[in-house]
């Protein structure tokens, strides 16, 4: 690869560390109850192809329109006194 003109300088961040913020910590800030279990922070390359898999499979759309639920039924005819006048 070639790079033409100036080469940009490094950015190097200096400042102060922060500390951790614990999750209950930052639920009870927002007012919220922590959800779920902590996940260990080494999964290995294949548990987490799997959990990627999961979460695509309950993301991806069926591309159709949903279903009407049971008790509503099919209702093609206005019940509404006023709109049968129109």
């Amino acid at each position: 690869m070639n790079i033409i003109g100036e080469q940009a300088e490094r950015i190097r961040d200096i400042g102060p560390i922060q500390p951790r913020i614990e999750p209950e910590e930052l639920a009870a800030a927002l007012g919220v109850e922590p959800c779920g279990e902590r996940v260990a922070g080494d999964l290995d390359p294949i548990a987490l192809a799997e959990l990627g898999s999961a979460l695509i499979k309950q993301l991806r759309s069926t591309g159709g329109r949903p279903a009407l639920a049971p008790e509503r039924g099919r209702n093609s005819n206005p019940t509404n006194p006023q709109i049968r006048r129109i």
